[in-house]
């Protein structure tokens, strides 16, 4: 993926360069940049190759190439591969990682062992100064200025709803389910399919002639790359392919699905690499309505034990708000933030909205003896870097420094002063 911003070195603060390093790695897309900023400076695919690569550099085929994700339901599954993609990270920073300390997105389901090997990692390998391990939910929620929220996270590969309220997670009502972006990519799968549409990865076509809607496709195939490539590096491009679908062609129904209502939709013409072109209507709302209603699920030869139990949006809703006090629950439905990919499709933010305005009781309240809705605040925020900088020293009390931990380097006491120092003047103003 292309750089999102060009910015030069970080501001300031106090007179003392105090910002840290951000480092975000999800399932699907890995973001770094710096804290204070509104963009990250590099967004890249979580996977690496045999050969070494890393991410988007994997796009150009090689041959007898394997590939695999490292991360799997936000949880490192090779930490090879992690360290891979820190290198990576601090590489298109173009920064010393022994120079400025590290803000690290953490899940919430993330094991205690598995957060003890990431500062070893940071410390040992990377001589980081200090790292901070920050709840994924919490650093939404402070990146649009909220300490109070409820934070609705649809990534890749799970579905999560926490409540937070004054900066702490509400341990009781977290959601957490394994269905996300890719159950989507799945359901997309399993109809192509189904239509007999078959999926040829753009690394296999050399060329293609423009055919009419619904036709056969023309094109010319690299009769040799299949045999050379690994299952690995094919099934990664098919999933490029379904995803650029994904991201294109599919939509949430901003009401519950009613193919009456949908039919009158504009249709979408989506043109595959092989040339093959069609023309979407209704069924680019029901392959995702699966998220909110899992009778629109498709199912497969083989059950998939996420979807098995899958429950729907609403239900991860209410059950995380039925658990938290009930004074909490305006309050947090009335700052709503949604986080992760699949939040990003036309149309999600209205269902949410409109999914808790006629479902949950008390969202529609008298006022001066007119109905009035509960003011909603659905944020989207795609990156947790964008943490003021002034918030960033206000963490200075939960850093984790490396001279704490039996490690140093030439940078450690400097920065830890500089820490303490405009920590303490924040204090005073």
């Amino acid at each position: 993926m292309t750089l999102l911003t060009k910015m030069s070195t970080p501001n300031s603060y106090g007179g003392d360069e105090i910002t840290a390093a951000v480092l975000d790695p999800g399932s699907f897309t890995t973001k770094v940049g710096y804290a204070g900023e509104e963009y990250p400076r590099r967004v890249f695919k979580s996977i690496v190759a045999s050969d070494g690569g890393v991410g988007d550099t994997l796009s150009k085929w090689k041959k007898g190439t394997n590939v695999h994700s490292v991360i799997d339901q936000g949880l490192v599954v090779d930490w090879d591969g992690y360290e891979q993609i820190w290198e990576n990270c601090f590489k298109e920073l173009g920064v010393d990682s022994s120079q400025l300390p590290l803000l690290l997105t953490d899940p919430e389901w993330n094991l205690k062992e598995s957060r003890e090997k990431i500062l070893e990692l940071g410390f040992e390998k990377f001589k980081l100064p200090g790292m901070y391990l920050g709840r994924s939910s919490v650093l939404s929620a402070f990146s649009v200025g909220k300490s109070t929220a409820l934070v609705i996270d649809v990534g890749s590969s799970k579905t999560s709803v926490v409540p937070i309220h004054d900066g702490y997670v509400l341990r009781k009502g977290v959601q957490v389910q394994n269905v996300g972006g890719d159950f989507i990519s799945n359901q997309i799968l399993l109809n192509f399919e189904k239509a007999k549409i078959p999926i040829v990865p753009q690394y296999l076509v050399s060329s293609k002639t423009a055919v009419d809607s619904g036709q056969a496709p023309v094109f010319e195939q690299f009769h040799l790359r299949r045999s050379e490539t690994t299952e690995s590096y094919h099934e990664m491009q098919v999933k490029n392919t379904i995803d650029d679908f994904k991201e294109t062609i599919c939509a949430v129904s901003e009401v519950p699905f009613n193919p009456n209502v949908l039919v009158k939709k504009a249709i979408k013409n989506y043109e595959f690499p092989n040339g093959y072109n069609y023309a979407f209507r209704i069924e680019r709302f029901r392959l995702t309505e699966g998220l909110f209603d899992p009778r629109y699920i498709i199912r497969g030869p083989e059950e998939d034990p996420a979807t098995a139990s899958h429950a729907p949006m609403m239900h991860m809703i209410r059950s995380a708000l039925n658990n938290v006090d009930i004074d909490l629950r305006s309050l947090l439905l009335s700052n709503i933030v949604l986080m992760g990919g699949a939040t990003l499709m036309h149309g999600f933010g209205d269902r949410i909205y409109n999914e808790i305005y006629n479902g949950i009781p008390g969202v529609i309240y008298l006022e001066n003896n007119n109905r009035q809705k509960l003011r909603f605040m659905l944020l989207l925020r795609q990156w947790k870097g964008n943490l003021d900088l002034g918030l960033v020293v206000l963490f200075s009390p939960l850093w984790v420094l490396s001279i704490n931990c039996g490690y140093q380097n030439s940078n450690t006491r400097k920065w830890e002063q500089r820490l303490k120092r405009n920590f303490i003047n924040s204090i005073r103003n």
